[in-house]
């Protein structure tokens, strides 16, 4: 929570600065996101009986406002991304399938490094919060098993990419974000896609 008082202090300062720049806009748009929901299932991957699939494709929405070429702020939603987890374990007669689907809502600050008049590299330090739906089903010792279980917090999360503006108000970007999960746990994505600017 430290973290995103930070944020809003640290975006109202940028406001103050930048409020007469000439490029300064609003801007949204979406992109592809390929995550990997990282150490979600430390140790697993050791035991033969076990299959874990960790990475999947999901989709990102995103709006923001430049105050100028250096200092920005974003909103961003991510969606869509699973992890699975299956055992087959025959010495104990279980069999099961397990899938965790994972979102994130962020906010950030940016700081861009122009590169020419219409591209940019940047950097982004932000809070998220996440919410995993975790639901499992099969069966242990001839009985059918099922549940689910939901977990949503709070951490810290940051990011490097690359935007240019191709024609008119269109923008192309690429960009890795992370953001911390429970302990030892990180949501790493790579992302392409656009926007457009307002």
């Amino acid at each position: 929570m430290k973290t995103f008082w930070c944020l809003i202090v640290l975006s109202i300062t940028g406001t103050t600065v930048a409020l007469a720049d000439s490029n300064a806009s609003f801007y949204a748009g979406a992109s592809v996101v390929s995550g990997d929901l990282h150490n979600a299932y430390e140790g697993a991957t050791q035991r033969p009986t076990i299959s874990v699939n960790t990475k999947s494709t999901g989709f990102k929405v995103f709006g923001g406002y430049t105050f100028n070429r250096y200092v920005g702020v974003e909103l961003g939603y991510v969606d869509g991304l699973t992890a699975r987890y299956d055992e087959n374990d025959p010495n104990i007669t279980l069999t099961s399938h397990s899938k965790s689907n994972v979102s994130a809502t962020n906010i950030s600050v940016l700081g861009q490094l122009p590169l020419g008049p219409r591209t940019s590299l940047f950097a982004k330090t932000g809070y998220a919060y996440w919410k995993t739906n975790d639901k499992f089903a099969g069966t242990f010792q001839s009985q059918s098993i099922s549940g689910a279980v939901n977990n949503h917090e709070g951490d810290f999360s940051y990011g490097i990419g690359i935007r240019t503006q191709v024609r008119g108000h269109v923008e192309l970007r690429g960009e890795y974000e992370i953001v911390k999960m429970r302990e030892g746990v990180e949501l790493r994505m790579l992302s392409a896609g656009g926007g457009w600017h307002f």
